[in-house]
Formats: C-alpha cells, structure tokens, sequence
C-alpha cells in the first residue's frame, strides 16, 4: 500500500505561505488525494487566516497533555500545534499540507522523517534569479528547484514566487509535485 507523504511548507513573508495555502485548498478539494492540515494557534490575531483555528491557551495545554497533536511548539509566547490525524491521513495515502515552521522543522523531520520540506520564498522578477538546485519548473512568475539542503536544513524543494499574484499557479505546481511524487512512488513500491 502506497502511503501518503506530508509537505511541509517553510519560509518568509509568513503572508506567502498563508496565500498559497488558500489557493491550495480550493485546488485541492477536487483532488481527493492531498488535504490542507490547519494549524491551532493560541494567537487570535493569527488565527483571523483560515488555516489557523483559534484555541485559549488552556484548551490548546489541554489538547498537548491528552497528544492530540503530532506536532507542537512555542514561539514568540504563543503555542502552534498540528492535530493528530496526519498519521491517520497518512496510512489511508492522503497527502497532507501543513504550514510548517523553521521553528519546529528538527522536530517534524524526527517525526516524519520522509517529508518533503518546501522553502517558499518571493524574488523580485527584475532581479537575477538565484539558484540554489536542480531547475524542475522555471517561467515567468514561478520557480521550483529541488535541492539537497537550505541554510543546513534538509531541504528537498525551492519554491520561489516571481510576482504578487502567483500563488494559484504556485499551488497548481504543488499538485503536479504531488502527483508526479505519487506516480513516482507508485511505479517504486
């Protein structure tokens, strides 16, 4: 049985990321194999974005003593956590998105060793493009690399969004990673 494998999305402007969760997520509920994870958070401001849930930091104490989360972390006073369902997720082979953290990328790895860490990141178009891998997409708005390693972290993908308005077509790049990953592995096992 092939099994899901998680994405987990690292890097700056955290905006970035949340934009191309959301274009992730209308793309992905007609493609039954990938889901976006949300992620709890003890900060209502965070939590206005609609890949986070709210939860008062009792509830989210909670939640951690009863390991209702696969994965949990504090940063800057408040407390992150992703729900405990990944693994479930997982084991049906669903694909799992989640809006990872550099903050907690050593733990998530230890975790789910097989992930595939994608740094997003934005470049100015008139700038010259800086690669850092392997070109497997390069057009005008959109970039995506693999690579072995960023910043000395384990790093299997680069992707970087040339202007503004790129996340849908960021997005529709993740799905074609994820199907290609999954015919890859399908054509492996």
């Amino acid at each position: 049985m092939v099994k899901g494998e998680i994405y987990y999305l690292i890097g700056k402007p955290n905006h970035l990321k949340h934009e191309l969760l959301n274009s992730l997520t209308h793309l992905s509920e007609s493609y039954a194999s990938c889901t976006v994870f949300q992620t709890f958070t003890t900060s209502d401001v965070i939590a206005k974005d609609g890949h986070f849930e709210y939860l008062d930091e009792v509830d989210f104490k909670l939640r951690q003593s009863m390991d209702m989360f696969s994965l949990y972390w504090e940063k800057n006073g408040m407390f992150y956590g992703i729900s405990g369902e990944v693994s479930e997720y997982l084991n049906k082979g669903i694909n799992v998105v989640i809006n990872g953290s550099l903050h907690n990328v050593e733990q998530a790895s230890k975790l789910f060793p097989q992930m595939n860490v994608i740094m997003v990141k934005k470049q100015k178009p008139s700038s010259e493009l800086a690669m850092e891998g392997y070109p497997l997409i390069i057009d005008e708005d959109v970039q995506l690399e693999w690579v072995n390693n960023v910043n000395g972290i384990y790093c299997p993908y680069v992707l970087t969004l040339l202007e503004d308005n790129a996340q849908e077509k960021a997005a529709e790049l993740l799905i074609k990673l994820i199907e290609y990953n999954e015919s890859y592995l399908d054509k492996v096992i």
